[in-house]
Formats: C-alpha cells, structure tokens, sequence
C-alpha cells in the first residue's frame, strides 16, 4: 500500500520547472491584458473613467452605467445562474450603445479580448435617449 501524506503532496506541487508560470504569464499578456485596455478604451468612449477599470465593485457599476442599466441589476451579478444572464443583457447592452449586434453580445460575452476589438475601432458611444440609472 503506497502512503502519502500531506507533506509529499505540497512538495509535488511545489516542483515545477517554471514552464507553468510562463505559460501562465504568457496567457494573462496575451488574453487579459488587452481585454483590460480595451474596457478602458470603453469607457472613455462612454464618458467614464477608465481607471475604474481597476478598481473592483466601482468597475461594475461603471459598466452598469455603460450599458445603460439600472444599477440594481448589479446585485444578480452575485447570485450564480442569474449573473450569466446578466452579463449577457449588459454585454447585449454594450454592444448596442456602440452601434453593434447580437454578434458582438455573443463575441464580448466568450471572448473578453473583443473589448480590445471594439475598443479600438471607429464605434462611437451612442446611448439611446434614456439617461443613466443610478
């Protein structure tokens, strides 16, 4: 019978050859950093600050805001279930107010680099004509 303690299992774990952290660092270069500054670029299109970004609960309610929804929607974003429904409506929302698609609701809500993507085209910010809940 083979034993293994908690001890063995740490230091498994522990030895790694580094080629893990590259990849994971190449992954978060390539994937969340430009899906990071596309969101920014979002934002000051919509008037926002894009430092919020940054800045955890605040950034929701900047993209609320964005999107041109109440901002107590931000509270199904935490019930598991209802929060992919709602970054659906908010990504749908987004996409709408740049002058885009279902298309780009399906890309922004797989793929978070089409932030970048729409970020840094020509799509001018175009709300319609009810103003920001807050």
């Amino acid at each position: 019978m083979v034993e293994l303690n908690i001890w063995d299992l740490l230091m498994a774990i522990g030895e790694s050859n580094g080629l893990d952290l590259l990849i994971g660092l190449v992954l978060f270069l390539v994937l969340v950093v430009p899906a990071l500054i596309g969101q920014w670029k979002l934002l000051v299109k919509a008037g926002l600050p894009g430092w919020s970004m940054f800045v955890p609960f605040f950034n929701l309610y900047c993209f609320f805001k964005m999107a041109r929804l109440p901002i107590w929607i931000v509270v199904g974003f935490f019930i598991p279930g209802v929060n992919f429904v709602v970054i659906l409506w908010c990504n749908y929302n987004i996409a709408k107010n740049f002058g885009k698609g279902i298309g780009w609701t399906i890309l922004l809500s797989v793929f978070p680099i089409a932030y970048a993507i729409l970020g840094f085209s020509d799509a001018t910010f175009q709300p319609k004509d009810w103003e920001i809940s807050t």
